[in-house]
């Protein structure tokens, strides 16, 4: 099983996705995607190069390319929560994957 989950700043998605963690589920930030690339890249991590580089990257490759990243380090025997899903071109990205839910959550 895959859950994305999605939904206001406070609404209490970090707390799903500890929830889902402590049964077993791998957790994937696509935030955590631009952390990997700025390493990478040797740039410091900062809120505004995390926003910069993703906007970057999806100018450059396509408002999906997060999801894509992520769903090349799934392993299709692992349950997933996902979460940093910002825009409907990541949503129905992920939505391709078998057995994906998206859970939108409301503070």
């Amino acid at each position: 099983m895959i859950f994305g989950i999605t939904g206001y700043y406070g609404s209490g998605k970090d707390a799903v996705a500890k929830y889902l963690e402590s049964k077993g589920f791998a957790h994937h930030s696509l935030s955590d995607e631009i952390r990997f690339e700025l390493k990478k890249r040797k740039i410091k991590i900062t809120r505004a190069n995390l926003i910069k580089l993703g906007n970057e990257l999806r100018a450059e490759i396509g408002p999906n390319v997060l999801a894509k990243k992520v769903i090349e380090r799934l392993n299709p025997n692992q349950d997933y929560v996902i979460t940093s899903i910002r825009n409907p071109y990541e949503a129905l990205e992920l939505k391709k994957l078998r057995n994906f839910k998206l859970i939108s959550l409301e503070g």
